[in-house]
């Protein structure tokens, strides 16, 4: 500290210049011997080499202390002594120093360096507050670090085993982009942009799908990003991505509509609802309904999740559902609504995980797993084993609650399709024309149909023409083409958001999912659900393995959600002779179709034309192969096409289709 040399305050003091100086040494200097340098400082020497020395130092893993004390012993030591300097007395053990806090190669360690040039025998590291595990009588190691009594390695080899931590953040994608991409700055965790696709849609502790991303890293160096943001995986335009955000771990992201219009994004950080995952809540409207198999006179329910009960809480209110009409049939109804809840209700968070029917009291159904959308039926007569209610009906063989094929609201949407195969689709969703390209479907929309005439007539084989669409409108049945090179999964992590989902409701009925022209009536699908050929009506299915629409005659057929099905009155149908003849397969391998009538599906864009046959029995949809069969002369200035669906000339040689009937050129 200085005035200056003889009190010439503008000149200081310094040590004179240290060659080679030692890593960790501590280094002394005279008190006397010294000189003033040409700048006016008095230079102080340094003492002689056999006067500085190397400290001797710790390290401790903190076990739980919050102020570790170090105290030390043997090899000629004593903390008592050694620390009482110029004092009179020795130092108590009560006043022991305490270790430092450091971060050394990126950890989180407690040090010290002991006063003396002699290193000590023993050890003993002890909270002052009397938290976490004393260590005592630990051997003593130079630059070593200690978690427990006897366990302790170099500071240079030393890793923390636990060190490997994760980062986790998620997303609440309420704006129902088809995929979720995240994207990250200082550093780039995800790569470049738009980042990594999240595949992982977990429930949270109230059932609510979040996307969720986690990073893991060992290096205890590694810092946050400063930079988030996510997107659908363009994040080319305003509505497809989020603003740039800061990436705080463990949180839930929900955006919410802009109010600053100069900004670009469409959105930006719901502050209040974007919270800790442990503290994120949202509630939800939603019905269940009941096919009542039974025959009880008043169905009840009850309604809960791990931390909330939707249905009052008192099984003896528990509240009785209603009768309405879903798809044609009667069942029940009771819908939880948030915003109107019943007088001694409290609002629950998220969606419920169990439900149990009830004709009031007894009987009742055994605890049922709870699925957004399906429809509940019981068996009659297949219950659990009795206990002190007595016992409860099991849901019945393919009751639409427990198919597994469901996708229901805000549960992953996802459907594998072939490369260039025909399919059918009915979304509880809208699709762009920016999303249908980037997912690569041609879709399709009915547009007209030939009359069904009589059999004998050579006039007509049932010709039912597609006009391709450019989007998607919920509710709304379409044939599609996968026109990607590969087969695969679409709508992969689609989340269906409650502003799109309005089915099954008593305010859609039947008719909102189908398109009707002349006698044809393509029909969508949105609950797995049973149907039966009868003297009314004939259902044809789609078999998408073979490409071929399968007429149901034996039995029921089951139905999966989000697929279409061809009906026709079932005296058209008798009178066109639409029928399966011969029923086996000849020895290449095709279905033996002579005399039966089929009808044509053909796709107007000149991309691609498809000749599907319908099959009568609908058990041989595993073996029905499309058969060729011979057609009338093409009209001369039709298109034609090849069974690849290219458009061709008159010079093509082999199976063409033109106005929707096969024929070979040759």
């Amino acid at each position: 500290g200085g005035t200056g040399f003889n009190g010439d305050k503008t000149h200081g003091y310094q040590s004179e210049n240290i060659d080679s100086p030692k890593d960790g040494y501590i280094y002394e200097l005279t008190s006397t011997d010294g000189y003033v340098n040409g700048d006016g400082n008095m230079v102080y020497k340094k003492k002689g080499e056999d006067a500085y020395n190397k400290p001797y130092s710790i390290y401790f893993k903190n076990n739980g202390m919050t102020d570790p004390g170090i105290w030390w012993w043997d090899n000629g030591t004593n903390a008592a002594t050694d620390l009482k300097g110029s004092a009179t007395t020795d130092v108590v053990y009560d006043n022991r120093p305490s270790m430092t806090k450091l971060t050394i190669k990126g950890y989180d360690l407690y040090g010290y360096s002991f006063p003396m040039k002699a290193a000590p025998g023993k050890i003993k590291i002890e909270d002052k507050q009397g938290h976490g595990t004393v260590i005592d009588g630990a051997e003593f190691h130079d630059e070593y670090v200690y978690t427990d009594k006897n366990t302790f390695v170099p500071l240079s080899e030393y890793k923390e085993t636990s060190a490997e931590r994760t980062h986790t953040v998620y997303f609440r994608n309420k704006q129902n982009w088809s995929k979720v991409n995240i994207y990250t700055e200082n550093p780039k965790l995800a790569g470049d942009w738009p980042g990594t696709e999240i595949t992982t849609v977990d429930k949270n502790h109230d059932g609510i799908p979040l996307y969720k991303w986690t990073y893991t890293t060992d290096d205890p160096t590694f810092k946050l990003p400063t930079k988030l943001i996510f997107n659908n995986g363009t994040g080319d335009t305003p509505s497809t991505q989020s603003p740039d955000m800061a990436f705080v771990d463990n949180k839930v992201y929900v955006l919410t509509a802009k109010t600053d219009q100069s900004q670009w994004c469409d959105y930006k950080l719901d502050e209040t609802n974007s919270t800790s995952y442990s503290d994120y809540q949202e509630n939800f409207k939603f019905t269940i309904y009941f096919h009542n198999s039974v025959g009880w006179n008043k169905p009840h329910l009850w309604v809960w999740n791990n931390n909330s009960n939707f249905t009052g809480g008192d099984w003896s209110k528990k509240p009785e559902m209603a009768k309405t009409t879903l798809n044609g049939k009667d069942v029940w109804k009771w819908t939880y609504d948030p915003g109107n809840l019943p007088a001694g209700y409290t609002a629950a968070n998220g969606l419920p995980t169990m439900v149990i029917f009830a004709a009031a009291d007894q009987p009742q159904s055994a605890e049922l797993d709870y699925k957004e959308g399906g429809v509940y039926k019981l068996s009659v007569t297949d219950k659990t084993d009795g206990d002190d209610t007595g016992s409860k009906h099991k849901l019945a063989e393919g009751s639409g609650q427990e198919d597994k094929e469901m996708q229901f609201l805000n549960r992953l949407y996802t459907r594998y399709v072939r490369e260039g195969v025909i399919s059918t689709l009915c979304l509880p969703f809208d699709l762009t024309s920016a999303e249908l390209s980037a997912m690569k479907l041609r879709v399709y929309d009915l547009a007209s149909a030939d009359a069904v005439v009589d059999k004998n007539s050579t006039s007509t084989d049932g010709l039912l023409s597609f006009h391709r669409v450019r989007n998607v409108v919920a509710f709304h049945p379409y044939i599609f083409i996968n026109n990607s090179s590969t087969s695969g999964r679409i709508f992969n992590s689609k989340i269906i958001s409650r502003k799109e989902w309005q089915w099954p409701s008593p305010e859609k009925t039947l008719g909102d999912l189908q398109k009707t022209v002349g006698d044809w009536t393509l029909q969508g699908n949105l609950v797995p659900d049973v149907v039966k050929t009868d003297s009314k009506t004939t259902y044809f299915g789609y078999a998408e393995s073979t490409q071929s629409f399968i007429q149901m005659k034996k039995g029921k057929a089951f139905v999966p959600a989000s697929v279409c099905y061809f009906t026709l009155p079932t005296d058209k149908v008798k009178k066109a002779g639409y029928r399966f003849e011969g029923g086996d397969l000849t020895e290449d391998g095709n279905a033996q179709t002579t005399g039966a009538k089929h009808f044509v599906v053909t796709l107007d864009d000149d991309s691609s034309t498809a000749d599907v046959y319908v099959y009568g029995d609908g058990t041989s949809v595993a073996t029905a192969i499309n058969g060729i069969t011979a057609g009338p002369a093409p009209v001369e200035d039709a298109p034609m096409f090849n069974l690849a669906g290219q458009r061709v000339n008159k010079d093509y040689r082999g199976v063409v289709i033109q106005n929707g009937h096969k024929f070979i050129l040759k």
